[in-house]
């Protein structure tokens, strides 16, 4: 969890994806499950669009 918090202050926009890679370069056998679990438990997440950000607004003039 330190080292994914490091790797976070960092590059706040990689996933869960990207932290996992990093984390298997470094030498730890992680998966991508385990990432995620502990990025909750953290309460840490990606900085980038969320899903449903480019619906439009009812009634609003196009």
């Amino acid at each position: 969890m330190r080292l994914i918090d490091a790797q976070y202050t960092r590059t706040p926009f990689y996933g869960s994806r990207r932290i996992t890679a990093w984390l298997r370069r470094q030498g730890y056998p992680v998966n991508r499950k385990r990432v995620q679990r502990l990025k909750r438990r953290m309460g840490i997440e990606w900085i980038g669009p969320k899903p449903g950000t480019r619906q439009q607004t009812p009634g609003h003039p196009v």
